[in-house]
Protein backbone atom coordinates (compact mmCIF):
# COMPACT_ATOMS: atom_id res chain seq x y z
CA UNK A 1 0.00 0.00 0.00
CA UNK A 2 0.91 3.61 -0.45
CA UNK A 3 2.30 5.39 2.61
CA UNK A 4 2.99 9.04 3.02
CA UNK A 5 6.63 9.98 2.87
CA UNK A 6 8.32 11.10 6.04
CA UNK A 7 7.45 14.74 6.75
CA UNK A 8 9.89 16.81 4.70
CA UNK A 9 9.01 20.14 6.32
CA UNK A 10 12.20 20.24 8.40
CA UNK A 11 14.38 19.72 5.32
CA UNK A 12 12.44 22.30 3.36
CA UNK A 13 12.66 24.78 6.24
CA UNK A 14 16.43 24.33 6.31
CA UNK A 15 16.54 25.14 2.62
CA UNK A 16 14.27 28.19 2.95
CA UNK A 17 16.29 29.39 5.95
CA UNK A 18 19.27 29.46 3.61
CA UNK A 19 17.39 31.93 1.37
CA UNK A 20 16.56 34.14 4.35
CA UNK A 21 20.28 34.29 5.04
CA UNK A 22 21.04 34.86 1.36
CA UNK A 23 18.82 37.97 1.38
CA UNK A 24 20.67 39.33 4.41
CA UNK A 25 24.04 38.79 2.69
CA UNK A 26 22.77 40.23 -0.63
CA UNK A 27 22.10 43.50 1.20
CA UNK A 28 25.71 43.42 2.43
CA UNK A 29 27.21 42.95 -1.04
CA UNK A 30 29.66 45.61 -2.10
CA UNK A 31 30.13 47.00 -5.62
CA UNK A 32 31.57 44.37 -7.94
CA UNK A 33 30.75 41.44 -5.63
CA UNK A 34 28.48 38.48 -6.35
CA UNK A 35 26.67 36.07 -4.08
CA UNK A 36 26.57 32.37 -5.07
CA UNK A 37 24.17 29.75 -3.79
CA UNK A 38 25.00 26.02 -3.74
CA UNK A 39 28.16 26.63 -5.74
CA UNK A 40 30.90 26.28 -3.11
CA UNK A 41 28.53 25.32 -0.30
CA UNK A 42 25.33 26.97 0.89
CA UNK A 43 26.24 30.63 0.27
CA UNK A 44 29.43 32.29 -0.86
CA UNK A 45 30.37 35.86 -1.65
CA UNK A 46 32.90 36.47 -4.42
CA UNK A 47 36.37 35.62 -3.08
CA UNK A 48 35.52 36.77 0.36
CA UNK A 49 33.15 34.69 2.48
CA UNK A 50 31.85 31.13 2.40
CA UNK A 51 28.86 30.27 4.59
CA UNK A 52 27.34 26.96 5.66
CA UNK A 53 23.83 27.47 7.03
CA UNK A 54 22.33 25.15 9.66
CA UNK A 55 18.78 25.43 11.00
CA UNK A 56 18.92 23.14 14.07
CA UNK A 57 17.11 23.48 17.42
CA UNK A 58 19.43 21.63 19.84
CA UNK A 59 22.58 23.18 21.40
CA UNK A 60 25.92 22.88 19.62
CA UNK A 61 28.05 20.43 21.65
CA UNK A 62 31.63 19.20 21.20
CA UNK A 63 30.34 16.38 19.02
CA UNK A 64 27.84 18.63 17.19
CA UNK A 65 27.33 17.28 13.70
CA UNK A 66 26.87 20.73 12.15
CA UNK A 67 30.42 21.67 13.22
CA UNK A 68 32.20 18.49 12.12
CA UNK A 69 30.20 17.99 8.93
CA UNK A 70 30.86 21.61 7.85
CA UNK A 71 34.57 21.21 8.55
CA UNK A 72 34.54 17.97 6.53
CA UNK A 73 32.79 19.67 3.58
CA UNK A 74 35.47 22.34 3.47
CA UNK A 75 38.16 19.65 3.65
CA UNK A 76 36.90 17.99 0.46
CA UNK A 77 39.53 18.11 -2.26
CA UNK A 78 37.23 20.09 -4.60
CA UNK A 79 36.67 22.94 -2.15
CA UNK A 80 38.87 25.99 -2.94
CA UNK A 81 39.51 27.12 0.66
CA UNK A 82 42.33 29.36 -0.57
CA UNK A 83 39.79 31.50 -2.43
CA UNK A 84 38.05 32.69 0.74
CA UNK A 85 39.15 35.07 3.49
CA UNK A 86 36.50 33.83 5.92
CA UNK A 87 34.64 30.54 6.38
CA UNK A 88 31.46 30.80 8.44
CA UNK A 89 29.29 28.20 10.11
CA UNK A 90 26.02 30.08 10.60
CA UNK A 91 23.74 28.11 12.87
CA UNK A 92 20.54 28.65 14.82
CA UNK A 93 22.10 26.54 17.60
CA UNK A 94 23.61 28.19 20.63
CA UNK A 95 26.95 26.84 21.75
CA UNK A 96 26.35 24.57 24.77
CA UNK A 97 27.45 25.85 28.19
CA UNK A 98 30.12 23.17 28.61
CA UNK A 99 31.24 23.04 24.98
CA UNK A 100 34.87 23.73 24.12
CA UNK A 101 33.67 25.82 21.16
CA UNK A 102 32.36 28.61 23.40
CA UNK A 103 35.20 31.09 22.70
CA UNK A 104 36.22 29.59 19.38
CA UNK A 105 36.23 32.86 17.40
CA UNK A 106 38.69 34.56 19.74
CA UNK A 107 41.14 31.60 19.87
CA UNK A 108 44.40 31.46 17.95
CA UNK A 109 44.98 28.75 15.34
CA UNK A 110 47.13 26.78 17.80
CA UNK A 111 44.38 26.82 20.45
CA UNK A 112 41.74 25.82 17.91
CA UNK A 113 43.88 22.90 16.77
CA UNK A 114 44.34 21.83 20.40
CA UNK A 115 40.55 21.80 20.88
CA UNK A 116 40.03 19.67 17.76
CA UNK A 117 42.74 17.22 18.82
CA UNK A 118 41.32 16.95 22.33
CA UNK A 119 37.77 16.23 21.10
CA UNK A 120 39.01 13.75 18.47
CA UNK A 121 41.14 11.89 21.03
CA UNK A 122 38.38 11.69 23.62
CA UNK A 123 35.98 10.43 20.92
CA UNK A 124 38.56 7.77 19.94
CA UNK A 125 39.00 6.76 23.60
CA UNK A 126 35.27 6.46 24.17
CA UNK A 127 34.97 4.41 20.96
CA UNK A 128 37.77 2.08 22.12
CA UNK A 129 36.15 1.63 25.54
CA UNK A 130 32.82 0.77 23.92
CA UNK A 131 34.60 -1.64 21.60
CA UNK A 132 36.23 -3.37 24.61
CA UNK A 133 32.86 -3.73 26.33
CA UNK A 134 31.35 -5.05 23.11
CA UNK A 135 34.17 -7.59 22.57
CA UNK A 136 33.86 -8.84 26.16
CA UNK A 137 30.11 -9.33 25.77
CA UNK A 138 30.54 -11.16 22.46
CA UNK A 139 33.34 -13.44 23.74
CA UNK A 140 31.37 -14.33 26.90
CA UNK A 141 28.18 -15.17 25.00
CA UNK A 142 28.73 -15.38 21.21
CA UNK A 143 25.02 -16.10 20.56
CA UNK A 144 24.03 -12.49 21.44
CA UNK A 145 23.07 -10.60 18.28
CA UNK A 146 21.20 -7.69 19.83
CA UNK A 147 24.34 -5.81 20.92
CA UNK A 148 25.23 -3.07 18.45
CA UNK A 149 28.74 -2.85 17.05
CA UNK A 150 30.17 0.51 18.21
CA UNK A 151 31.13 2.84 15.36
CA UNK A 152 33.47 5.79 15.14
CA UNK A 153 31.72 9.10 14.42
CA UNK A 154 32.38 9.33 10.66
CA UNK A 155 32.40 13.16 10.56
CA UNK A 156 34.91 13.43 13.43
CA UNK A 157 37.00 10.58 12.04
CA UNK A 158 37.30 12.30 8.66
CA UNK A 159 38.98 15.23 10.43
CA UNK A 160 41.16 12.89 12.50
CA UNK A 161 42.59 11.38 9.33
CA UNK A 162 43.71 14.81 8.10
CA UNK A 163 44.54 16.40 11.44
CA UNK A 164 48.05 17.38 10.34
CA UNK A 165 47.21 18.54 6.82
CA UNK A 166 48.00 22.11 5.78
CA UNK A 167 44.53 22.32 4.18
CA UNK A 168 42.92 21.71 7.56
CA UNK A 169 45.05 24.31 9.36
CA UNK A 170 44.30 26.84 6.61
CA UNK A 171 40.54 26.18 7.03
CA UNK A 172 40.62 26.23 10.83
CA UNK A 173 42.45 29.60 10.80
CA UNK A 174 39.58 31.16 8.80
CA UNK A 175 36.70 29.33 10.51
CA UNK A 176 34.16 31.46 12.41
CA UNK A 177 31.10 30.15 14.24
CA UNK A 178 28.07 32.45 14.12
CA UNK A 179 25.88 30.70 16.65
CA UNK A 180 22.43 31.55 18.05
CA UNK A 181 21.20 32.88 14.72
CA UNK A 182 17.50 33.51 14.87
CA UNK A 183 15.13 30.62 14.49
CA UNK A 184 13.03 30.28 11.38
CA UNK A 185 10.07 32.63 11.99
CA UNK A 186 12.18 35.16 13.94
CA UNK A 187 14.65 35.35 11.06
CA UNK A 188 11.90 36.21 8.61
CA UNK A 189 10.51 38.82 10.97
CA UNK A 190 13.88 40.47 11.44
CA UNK A 191 14.42 40.66 7.65
CA UNK A 192 11.07 42.48 7.47
CA UNK A 193 12.08 44.85 10.28
CA UNK A 194 15.59 45.57 9.01
CA UNK A 195 15.07 45.75 5.25
CA UNK A 196 11.37 46.65 5.00
CA UNK A 197 11.79 50.29 5.97
CA UNK A 198 11.88 51.50 2.37
CA UNK A 199 8.29 50.50 1.55
CA UNK A 200 4.76 50.95 2.90
CA UNK A 201 4.13 48.90 6.05
CA UNK A 202 1.38 46.90 4.34
CA UNK A 203 3.83 45.91 1.56
CA UNK A 204 6.77 44.78 3.71
CA UNK A 205 6.10 41.03 3.47
CA UNK A 206 5.58 41.31 -0.28
CA UNK A 207 8.88 43.22 -0.49
CA UNK A 208 10.81 40.44 1.32
CA UNK A 209 8.96 37.62 -0.49
CA UNK A 210 9.74 39.25 -3.83
CA UNK A 211 13.44 39.22 -2.94
CA UNK A 212 13.24 35.49 -2.17
CA UNK A 213 11.43 35.08 -5.51
CA UNK A 214 14.21 36.99 -7.24
CA UNK A 215 16.88 34.72 -5.71
CA UNK A 216 14.94 31.68 -6.97
CA UNK A 217 14.16 33.14 -10.41
CA UNK A 218 15.44 31.51 -13.64
CA UNK A 219 17.62 34.58 -14.26
CA UNK A 220 19.43 34.12 -10.93
CA UNK A 221 19.62 30.32 -11.07
CA UNK A 222 20.73 30.06 -14.72
CA UNK A 223 24.21 28.66 -15.33
CA UNK A 224 25.86 29.56 -11.99
CA UNK A 225 23.41 30.41 -9.22
CA UNK A 226 24.78 33.93 -8.98
CA UNK A 227 23.32 37.22 -7.78
CA UNK A 228 25.48 40.21 -8.64
CA UNK A 229 25.58 43.48 -6.71
CA UNK A 230 24.13 45.29 -9.76
CA UNK A 231 21.30 42.80 -10.32
CA UNK A 232 20.26 42.89 -6.66
CA UNK A 233 20.46 46.70 -6.51
CA UNK A 234 18.31 47.05 -9.65
CA UNK A 235 15.76 44.62 -8.25
CA UNK A 236 15.57 46.52 -4.94
CA UNK A 237 15.17 49.85 -6.77
CA UNK A 238 12.38 48.39 -8.89
CA UNK A 239 10.58 46.83 -5.87
CA UNK A 240 10.98 49.98 -3.77
CA UNK A 241 9.39 52.10 -6.48
CA UNK A 242 6.54 49.65 -6.95
CA UNK A 243 5.82 49.06 -3.25
CA UNK A 244 6.39 52.50 -1.80
CA UNK A 245 3.94 54.35 -4.07
CA UNK A 246 2.01 56.80 -1.96
CA UNK A 247 4.38 56.49 0.96
CA UNK A 248 6.91 59.16 0.10
CA UNK A 249 6.95 62.59 1.65
CA UNK A 250 6.61 65.37 -0.89
CA UNK A 251 9.89 67.31 -1.37
CA UNK A 252 10.15 70.47 0.70
CA UNK A 253 12.48 73.44 0.87
CA UNK A 254 13.65 75.32 3.91
CA UNK A 255 11.57 78.46 4.50
CA UNK A 256 13.86 81.40 3.82
CA UNK A 257 12.78 85.05 4.17
CA UNK A 258 11.69 86.26 0.71
CA UNK A 259 12.65 89.67 -0.59
CA UNK A 260 9.32 90.62 -2.20
CA UNK A 261 10.82 93.71 -3.83
CA UNK A 262 13.06 91.49 -5.96
CA UNK A 263 9.95 90.13 -7.74
CA UNK A 264 8.05 93.38 -8.30
CA UNK A 265 8.79 93.51 -12.04
CA UNK A 266 7.73 89.83 -12.50
CA UNK A 267 4.62 89.28 -14.58
CA UNK A 268 2.94 87.12 -11.89
CA UNK A 269 3.18 90.03 -9.41
CA UNK A 270 1.82 92.50 -11.99
CA UNK A 271 -1.18 90.21 -12.53
CA UNK A 272 -1.91 90.25 -8.79
CA UNK A 273 -1.57 94.03 -8.73
CA UNK A 274 -3.95 94.13 -11.72
CA UNK A 275 -6.72 92.94 -9.40
CA UNK A 276 -5.58 95.22 -6.55
CA UNK A 277 -4.88 92.27 -4.21
CA UNK A 278 -1.60 93.50 -2.67
CA UNK A 279 -2.19 91.56 0.60
CA UNK A 280 -1.23 88.27 -1.07
CA UNK A 281 1.93 89.38 -2.91
CA UNK A 282 4.28 88.28 -0.11
CA UNK A 283 2.85 84.72 0.02
CA UNK A 284 2.74 84.53 -3.77
CA UNK A 285 6.46 85.40 -4.02
CA UNK A 286 7.31 82.78 -1.38
CA UNK A 287 5.26 80.04 -3.12
CA UNK A 288 6.71 81.00 -6.51
CA UNK A 289 10.34 80.81 -5.29
CA UNK A 290 9.90 77.56 -3.34
CA UNK A 291 8.04 75.81 -6.14
CA UNK A 292 10.74 76.75 -8.67
CA UNK A 293 13.39 75.27 -6.34
CA UNK A 294 11.45 72.01 -5.82
CA UNK A 295 10.89 71.61 -9.58
CA UNK A 296 14.56 72.10 -10.43
CA UNK A 297 15.75 69.83 -7.59
CA UNK A 298 13.25 66.99 -7.93
CA UNK A 299 11.19 67.11 -11.14
CA UNK A 300 13.40 68.39 -13.91
CA UNK A 301 14.29 65.10 -15.63
CA UNK A 302 13.35 61.46 -16.26
CA UNK A 303 10.35 59.68 -14.84
CA UNK A 304 9.69 62.27 -12.04
CA UNK A 305 9.35 64.92 -14.79
CA UNK A 306 6.63 62.85 -16.50
CA UNK A 307 4.72 62.69 -13.19
CA UNK A 308 5.22 66.43 -12.73
CA UNK A 309 3.90 67.19 -16.24
CA UNK A 310 0.79 65.16 -15.48
CA UNK A 311 0.30 67.06 -12.18
CA UNK A 312 0.78 70.39 -13.96
CA UNK A 313 -1.88 69.45 -16.55
CA UNK A 314 -4.36 68.57 -13.76
CA UNK A 315 -3.65 71.82 -11.89
CA UNK A 316 -4.07 73.91 -15.05
CA UNK A 317 -7.37 72.19 -15.89
CA UNK A 318 -8.56 72.96 -12.35
CA UNK A 319 -7.62 76.63 -12.81
CA UNK A 320 -9.28 76.93 -16.25
CA UNK A 321 -12.53 75.34 -15.04
CA UNK A 322 -12.80 77.58 -11.99
CA UNK A 323 -11.91 80.64 -14.12
CA UNK A 324 -14.82 79.89 -16.51
CA UNK A 325 -17.30 79.44 -13.64
CA UNK A 326 -16.25 82.67 -11.92
CA UNK A 327 -16.25 84.64 -15.20
CA UNK A 328 -19.88 83.59 -15.89
CA UNK A 329 -20.90 84.77 -12.42
CA UNK A 330 -19.10 88.11 -12.69
CA UNK A 331 -20.75 91.24 -11.18
CA UNK A 332 -19.92 94.86 -11.95
CA UNK A 333 -16.97 94.87 -9.53
CA UNK A 334 -14.39 92.91 -11.59
CA UNK A 335 -11.55 93.40 -9.09
CA UNK A 336 -13.58 92.16 -6.13
CA UNK A 337 -14.74 89.07 -8.03
CA UNK A 338 -11.20 88.45 -9.29
CA UNK A 339 -9.84 88.64 -5.73
CA UNK A 340 -12.49 86.11 -4.68
CA UNK A 341 -11.44 83.88 -7.57
CA UNK A 342 -7.77 84.16 -6.50
CA UNK A 343 -8.57 83.23 -2.88
CA UNK A 344 -10.98 80.46 -3.86
CA UNK A 345 -8.35 78.87 -6.15
CA UNK A 346 -5.66 79.14 -3.42
CA UNK A 347 -7.85 77.12 -1.06
CA UNK A 348 -8.91 74.52 -3.64
CA UNK A 349 -7.85 70.97 -2.73
CA UNK A 350 -4.79 69.93 -4.71
CA UNK A 351 -4.70 67.16 -7.35
CA UNK A 352 -2.93 63.88 -6.53
CA UNK A 353 0.78 63.92 -7.39
CA UNK A 354 1.60 60.30 -8.27
CA UNK A 355 4.00 58.67 -5.79
CA UNK A 356 3.35 60.95 -2.81
CA UNK A 357 0.86 60.65 0.00
CA UNK A 358 0.09 64.37 -0.06
CA UNK A 359 1.12 67.49 -1.96
CA UNK A 360 1.47 70.97 -0.50
CA UNK A 361 -1.10 73.59 -1.48
CA UNK A 362 1.72 76.12 -1.60
CA UNK A 363 3.44 74.00 -4.30
CA UNK A 364 0.31 73.98 -6.51
CA UNK A 365 -0.23 77.71 -5.94
CA UNK A 366 3.43 78.45 -6.76
CA UNK A 367 3.00 76.38 -9.92
CA UNK A 368 0.17 78.65 -11.03
CA UNK A 369 2.26 81.78 -10.41
CA UNK A 370 4.96 80.23 -12.63
CA UNK A 371 2.28 79.83 -15.37
CA UNK A 372 1.25 83.46 -14.85
CA UNK A 373 4.87 84.49 -15.35
CA UNK A 374 4.98 83.09 -18.89
CA UNK A 375 3.33 85.50 -21.37
CA UNK A 376 2.47 82.80 -23.94
CA UNK A 377 0.46 80.79 -21.38
CA UNK A 378 -2.20 83.54 -21.30
CA UNK A 379 -3.14 82.91 -17.66
CA UNK A 380 -4.49 85.77 -15.52
CA UNK A 381 -6.53 86.37 -12.39
CA UNK A 382 -8.63 89.18 -13.83
CA UNK A 383 -12.01 87.88 -14.90
CA UNK A 384 -12.33 89.63 -18.27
Amino acid sequence: GWTMKQNATATAKGFIYQFYEAIDWCWKLEKGESLYIETFGDISISNNVNIEVKNVKSDLTDMGESFWKTLGNWLDSGFPEGSFKTLILLTTQKIGADSQFSNWNSYSLVDRQKILTKIIESDKESYEQKLDVYNQKISSSPQITSVKVPKLNKHVDKIRQQINSSKLSNIVSKFIIMDSSQLFSDRYESLCNIYGKAVLAKNVEMFINSQIGFILSPKSTADKWEITYDDFTNEINHLTQALSAGSRIFPRVINKPINTAAYKSHLFVKKINDIKHSDVVGNACRDYAQTLTIISDSFSYGEPKERFDSYLAQSTDQFDTLYRIKKRRCSNDINLDSQDFYDHFSLLSVPVFSGYDSTLQSFRNGLMHIQMDEPDKNKKWKLK
